[in-house]
């Protein structure tokens, strides 16, 4: 469900602003949003990771 509504806010966004930006920098944009989106849900597993292992 997530990732739909994630698709879905990413094609909005790209439509607004395919104005200012050419598509290579449109796809730069979008992967360095995602990247940031991504960072912080994968921190917090591993971080559960290693206190579950540590602590076992």
């Amino acid at each position: 469900m997530i990732s739909n509504i994630s698709f879905t806010y990413r094609s909005i966004y790209s439509k607004k602003a395919m104005t200012d930006m050419d598509s290579t920098n449109l796809y730069a944009y979008i992967s360095i949003i995602a990247l940031i989106v991504c960072i912080p849900p994968a921190l917090i597993v591993s971080l559960f990771l290693v206190i579950h292992l540590r602590f076992k």
